[in-house]
């Protein structure tokens, strides 16, 4: 879930200046993956939700003259974004690539054909660097629609093995991973009576499961990536899904007998636990009297302070080597 500006956005921000200026002078330019309403300036494609900001799972069917974008850490989920600029831009458009070092911005000057020539680092400072490449005639091999994106994949849910769907740069890649699968084998026993919130719920496993044991159980789910939205309704067709940034997309008035999540702790390369801290901090708001925070994290975050500092009762109600789980309640 991205969240608002920090130090290396601003860097960021102030090495792509260039590339703002330049699109600011074609008739069709394009923002992609910014991070903060200072992108909002021009037309925006973005796929994480952010704030109240709107997300799209894929940019507009129109042509294209320049693109300005912030680079996405994880390379498939960079790859899908630059295809589907790609598929847009008229031929010598300009592509504008920023990130830091530490991101991996430099290794695009050599990822970029065949569908981009003339590739070059234009500016490097403060460890960030803004790439100008110009759109090639060249469509052999371009995935140009969301559909030719989608992942195909089986997985056991509870034993059952299921059809299921992900996109590039969902966690978990199409698989349940040890943390969630923690979680899910401590909730074996749990018989949830109302209705469940699945928070950061990504592709869907939990929701799955959550509906796989009690089918008439009503669950909720949320995530800011518009496209864990297109996998998650494929995955989990009858719950209702929330495309939000935390909790700013929830309806008001909607109280959960159960908050349920494997948090993101991290956005892109850096360490980022404010998604759990505000999941922590705004649950008792959610929460039904007498409503539970379930969690799941790795043991090196430390839990009980915080969880003890928002709940009057705290447990870790399962752990192994790697991840615990944690139950708090009012």
């Amino acid at each position: 879930m991205p969240r608002d500006l920090d130090e290396r956005e601003l860097r960021i921000l102030h090495v792509a200046q260039e590339a703002f200026d330049a699109l600011k002078h074609v008739e069709r330019p394009l923002l992609v993956n910014g991070r903060s309403s200072a992108w909002e300036e021009l037309p925006a494609w973005n796929r994480w939700k952010v704030g109240l900001s709107s997300a799209h799972r894929w940019p507009q069917e129109t042509d294209l003259d320049a693109v300005l974008l912030r680079l996405l850490p994880e390379k498939a989920a960079m790859n899908l974004a630059i295809q589907a600029v790609a598929a847009r831009m008229t031929k010598r458009a300009e592509l504008w690539i920023v990130g830091t070092n530490d991101e991996g911005v430099k290794s695009w000057l050599k990822r970029l054909s065949p569908w981009f020539d003339d590739v070059e680092t234009v500016l490097f400072k403060r460890h960030c660097r803004l790439l100008r490449a110009f759109r090639t005639s060249e469509e052999l091999g371009l995935k140009g629609s969301l559909e030719s994106w989608q992942e195909k994949h089986e997985i056991l849910i509870d034993g059952n093995t299921t059809s299921w769907v992900s996109y590039p740069g969902l966690f978990a890649k199409g698989a349940v991973d040890p943390a969630t699968s923690l979680l899910l084998e401590t909730l074996s026993g749990e018989k949830f009576k109302r209705s469940v919130l699945d928070f950061c719920a990504g592709q869907g496993v939990i929701s799955a499961v959550l509906k796989h044991r009690q089918p008439d159980l009503s669950i909720h789910a949320l995530d800011s990536d518009a496209l864990a939205q297109a996998a998650f309704e494929v995955n989990v067709p009858y719950v209702r899904f929330f495309l939000s940034d935390a909790w700013r997309s929830v309806p008001p008035q909607n109280r959960y007998s159960a908050i349920i999540s494997n948090p993101p702790i991290h956005q892109g390369k850096a360490e980022d636990q404010r998604v759990l801290q505000e999941l922590i901090e705004q649950s008792p708001r959610w929460l039904e009297r007498r409503g539970v925070l379930w969690i799941v994290t790795q043991r090196r975050i430390l839990m009980e302070k915080r969880l003890s500092s928002v709940f009057k009762y705290v447990s870790c109600v399962a752990q192994n080597n790697r991840f615990w789980v944690w139950k708090a309640q009012n």
